[in-house]
């Protein structure tokens, strides 16, 4: 029972055995090495740790009711249970394995995560950065909610490992996720994701995020390569960006399983479930000038706006889908310095079929000022735009005098609407 000061000064492993409790209710002050506690404690005290040394709650049950954990060093959890309940800790933090349970308490310290759970009713906070790293399972379970900021997922070293495994848990993302592992990975089990901030995947690997894991996204998606898999249905409030030659995919099996009431856009491939895509957000082919794939079908709702921007009539975004299309809503055309001219035409989009002689409601241009009109032609396999009108000559020099900037205006402003 240490009720004064405790000083651990070597820089060497100081190990307090299985079968002796360590109750701290003054200062422990672990100056250098390593102070290991493998027997259960109670702690109301605090812990100075200094750059380079550790405190370790490796076995047993410690029970930390308003403690304070300080320093340059590494406050770490390998085995056991903690509760931390309440209290402050801004050491650096590692949760090699255990449990990491207790009450609401903020996580102050950069934070490392490589193996053991953080469980129980309520709520972790980690206020610096977290690193979910190696290839050890992590488990979020018991209704626990962890909230991070700037996360990193990376370092595993074969398929299936570095996974992040819900038994009734949910991860917060509010600032930014980034998703580095060099082999596959998963988020698996029973719980939910929600992003809020940015999530980007950055390897050439795949991504799964299993049937019983909501993802639900009202911030932005960045999958910059390999493959984002979402097996549970999926209601995208936010932005999906596709870079080119990485997927978006939706594998999930039922009615409703994808359905898009936020932007998706980019340079990449989205795949759909078997029921397809349903769209009543926005759907940007390219970022800037490009072409967008749908693998599969898509619903255009009465809502839904495809977005188009034209440049020349060699640069203007396309929209491929492989199965069939129900068109509706708003195709709206943007002008990034495009001259118009009478009869000109652009193959917008292509697709299988056009089922149910669908079209599109609306017709919108923008950057293009007064007295432009297109024409939208449905062929067989595609959809056509065709300029019909354009301004009087000596109005229209005046026009094009400013095209380029109001070019880049639209394109701004595109990104920003919802329909």
């Amino acid at each position: 029972n240490n009720s004064g000061t405790y000083n651990k000064q070597a820089n060497t492993v100081t190990n307090i055995g299985g079968g002796v409790g360590f109750n701290n209710t003054g200062t422990v002050n672990v100056n250098a090495g390593t102070l290991r506690l493998q027997g259960s404690g109670t702690h109301s005290g605090s812990f100075a740790i200094a750059n380079g040394a550790t405190l370790d709650l490796n076995f047993g049950t410690h029970n930390l009711n308003g403690v304070t954990t300080s320093g340059s060093g590494t406050f770490e959890i390998s085995g056991g249970t903690a509760n931390l309940n309440g209290g402050s800790h801004t050491s650096k933090f590692l949760l090699s394995g255990g449990a990491l349970a207790g009450t609401s308490t903020p996580i102050g310290g950069a934070a490392t995560w490589t193996g053991g759970s953080i469980t129980g009713g309520a709520t972790t906070t980690f206020n610096s950065t977290l690193e979910l790293s190696g290839n050890g399972a992590k488990v979020i379970s018991g209704g626990r909610t962890v909230n991070a900021g700037t996360t990193t997922w990376s370092g595993n070293t074969g398929n299936g490992a570095n996974d992040l495994f819900f038994n009734n848990g949910t991860f917060n993302n509010t600032g930014t996720y980034t998703d580095t592992n060099a082999f596959n990975d998963q988020m698996t089990g029973t719980g939910t994701f929600n992003n809020s901030g940015t999530y980007n995947k950055q390897a050439n690997t795949v991504t799964n995020i299993g049937g019983g894991v909501g993802f639900n996204n009202t911030g932005t998606v960045n999958v910059q390569a390999g493959v984002f898999n979402v097996a549970h249905a999926m209601n995208n409030a936010g932005t999906v960006n596709i870079s080119a030659a990485a997927t978006f995919q939706s594998s999930c099996g039922g009615a409703d399983c994808f359905v898009n009431a936020g932007i998706i856009q980019g340079n990449g491939t989205v795949i759909t479930p078997t029921l397809g895509l349903s769209n009543s957000g926005v759907i940007n082919p390219g970022d800037g000038i490009g072409h967008l794939t749908i693998d599969g079908d898509l619903h255009q709702a009465a809502s839904g706006v495809v977005n188009f921007e034209l440049a020349s009539l060699s640069s203007f975004d396309q929209l491929t889908v492989t199965d069939d299309v129900t068109l509706g809503g708003d195709i709206g055309v943007w002008n990034l310095g495009y001259a118009p001219v009478v009869g000109d035409t652009f193959v917008v989009a292509t697709f299988d079929e056009r089922l149910a002689n669908s079209t599109f409601s609306d017709v919108t241009t923008h950057g293009f000022g007064s007295g432009v009109n297109f024409n939208v032609i449905y062929h067989e396999h595609d959809v056509t735009l065709q300029v019909t009108a354009v301004p009087e000559p000596e109005q229209y020099a005046l026009f094009l005098a400013g095209l380029g900037l109001m070019g880049v205006m639209a394109r701004r402003r595109r990104n920003r609407i919802r329909g």
